[in-house]
């Protein structure tokens, strides 16, 4: 069963966070949650979670104010020490702008996500409730994943991301449909002295939650070995 925990100083904002792992297909009894950094090292030393969802500016003790980068002191200490069970996929939320400019490249290094709270927005719990059923859909498999594509490439922008992407020289057929409104093209080419095969398609619009839909569907259809997004 997949084990997710939140770590969230703010009451209000874990349970707007678990009504969404909630409507997301997680039960209650898999959502483990921490108020404070100790607490939360505490959790990560004892179990192993498929999914982290963490605020960066949180205080280490209940007593003590919310540390700017009490976070990312969290994440390094849990890459660093064998101490701790490294979470399977990384989630980070905060509420403040600055933090989410400061600290968005920091996370995408590590390929973590950073997303903007905000409860007046939908983009952001979107983005999490797809998350969430990807990873309890991976932790419900049982069989070896049978990949049926080598590389799947997604770009949000028909022009110019996808136009360049479509002259490379990869033996592009004739474009198929992917679903009522979207086509896709496969391709071929060698890596490795060996025939690969790939899929590319380009998102119906800008932004992460059509391009996050799109990446849904292509990893459904096609079961990619990779999925990449170029632009």
């Amino acid at each position: 069963m997949a084990r997710i925990l939140v770590v969230d100083d703010n009451h209000r904002k874990i349970s707007h966070i678990i009504a969404l792992l909630d409507a997301a297909g997680a039960r209650r009894g898999q959502i483990d949650v921490a108020l404070t950094g100790v607490d939360a090292r505490k959790m990560l030393a004892a179990e192993r979670y498929e999914l982290l969802i963490l605020d960066v500016a949180l205080p280490l003790r209940a007593e003590d104010l919310p540390d700017r980068q009490g976070g990312i002191k969290l994440l390094q200490e849990v890459r660093e020490q064998s101490v701790f069970r490294l979470p399977v996929s990384v989630v980070g939320l905060t509420g403040f702008d600055d933090l989410y400019r400061e600290f968005t490249d920091q996370f995408a290094s590590s390929l973590w996500t950073l997303d903007l709270y905000d409860p007046a927005q939908t983009g952001w719990a979107e983005r999490l409730k797809a998350k969430t059923r990807y990873v309890l859909a991976r932790a419900e498999q049982t069989d070896p994943p049978k990949f049926e594509t080598d590389l799947c490439v997604l770009t949000t922008l028909h022009s110019p991301e996808f136009q360049a992407l479509r002259t490379l020289k990869w033996d592009w057929e004739s474009p198929t449909a992917l679903d009522e409104v979207n086509y896709s093209y496969r391709g071929a080419f060698r890596s490795a002295s060996y025939p690969r095969s790939v899929i590319a398609a380009t998102a119906p619009r800008m932004g992460m939650v059509a391009a996050t839909i799109m990446a849904m569907k292509m990893i459904a259809k096609f079961r990619p070995r990779f999925l990449a997004m170029v632009g």
